[in-house]
């Protein structure tokens, strides 16, 4: 698989895992969502308080690391070509 090929299957696979978790996180009840009370549907709801917090497995963390690892592919493409 070329390093474009992966960047772009890593950029969508964060893509789907965040509308996943926007998803997931629109039909709970507000007076009790944390995620709707620190995050927007237009954010899918992710919660910067999740982000790289590596005490317990999380979307947000996942998301980021997906499009990291998309980053570095497409960065190697780009500077190896």
């Amino acid at each position: 698989m070329t390093p474009l090929v992966a960047a772009v299957v890593l950029f969508v696979g964060a893509v789907l895992l965040a509308v996943h978790h926007g998803w997931t996180h629109a039909h709970e009840d507000p007076a009790t969502s944390a995620a709707q009370r620190e995050s927007c549907l237009a954010a899918c709801y992710l919660q910067p308080s999740d982000v790289c917090q590596f005490r317990s497995c999380n979307h947000e963390t996942w998301i980021v690391v997906l499009l990291v690892l998309g980053a570095a592919c497409l960065a190697w493409h780009v500077f190896a070509s």
